[in-house]
Order: C-alpha cells, then sequence, then structure tokens
C-alpha cells in the first residue's frame, strides 16, 4: 500500500473526521457504508487483491487505511454467511426431494431403492448411526497346544476363568 501517493485523498482524522461523521444523519451513514459495500464487492468481482480494494477505497471515499480495511473485512464477512446460508438452502432441498422420492418408491412397491433414497437421507438429516467396524490383529501363538485333547483344553480354559480351582 502506498502511503505517500499524492493521488490519495487525505483521510480525515480525528476531531475532523467525527464532525464530518457527527454532521450525518442515521440515513445518510447507512446510505454511505452500503455505498462502500457495494463498490468493494463490485472489486471482489473482479479479482482485486485485498491491498488493491483497501487502496481504491481510500482513493474513491477518502477514508483512512483502517476504516478501508475493515470495510473490505465486512464485506467478505457478509459475503460468506449469504453463501453458507444459500447452501444450507440448497441442503434443505435435497432432503425435501429425497423425501419424496423415497415415498413415491415405497409406494411403489420399489423397495430396494426406496432403501437407498432413506440411506441417503438420513445420511443428509445426520441422523446416521455409528458405523460398526472389525478390527483384526494379527496375534503370535508362543505356546503350541495341539497335542491337547478338547478335554484337556476346556480343563485349562476352566482353570483361566476360575483361578479359584
Amino acid at each position: 500500500m502506498d502511503t505517500n501517493n499524492p493521488n490519495l485523498p487525505a483521510p480525515m482524522k480525528g476531531a475532523k473526521g467525527l464532525q464530518v461523521i457527527n454532521s450525518m444523519s442515521k440515513t445518510e451513514l447507512k446510505e454511505k457504508r452500503r455505498e462502500y459495500i457495494e463498490f468493494t464487492r463490485t472489486m471482489i468481482g473482479r479479482g482485486f487483491t485485498y491491498t488493491q480494494m483497501v487502496d481504491a477505497i481510500r482513493q474513491k471515499y477518502g477514508v483512512a487505511v483502517r476504516q478501508a480495511k475493515n470495510y473490505v473485512k465486512e464485506t467478505k464477512d457478509q459475503i460468506r454467511k449469504e453463501l453458507g446460508e444459500e447452501q444450507e438452502k440448497d441442503r434443505a432441498d435435497v432432503v425435501t426431494k429425497l423425501w419424496q422420492l423415497y415415498r413415491d418408491l415405497y409406494a411403489s412397491n420399489q423397495l430396494k431403492e426406496a432403501a437407498k433414497v432413506l440411506d441417503q437421507y438420513i445420511k443428509l438429516k445426520g441422523m446416521e448411526a455409528p458405523k460398526t467396524m472389525a478390527i483384526m490383529q494379527k496375534t503370535e501363538v508362543t505356546h503350541d497346544y495341539s497335542h491337547l485333547s478338547p478335554e484337556e483344553i476346556l480343563e485349562l480354559t476352566t482353570k483361566l476363568s476360575n483361578p479359584n480351582k
């Protein structure tokens, strides 16, 4: 960011900036803020870098660097929030369509397909039960009991399960 650029207007500092802000009505302040954010959105859409956006806001509106950075941050946060809400809405639409498809398949007695759709519906709703996993462990045999009869093995296991006998 070039702070020595003579083309940039001097930012309103201290008392001068407060006087300008205090002299504006609430509707004027809201309109100005909306204008800053809309300008920032346009620059984001055109692929401007962060520093280019800050410099452009300073140059066009004569605000301080810190305020220009705040407008860029607020705009990016607002865009993220809107995208998140949009994705959640799309997800809700998919869940509704899956449920309708499941009901139609079930009604037409296509149970195999209905079960698959129901499985997807359950996953999207977050109601999926934990999956069981088989864990295999390699064991090393240290004693060979192949020479023992089944009765002797039963006797040894009984002794192991009840050491008091």
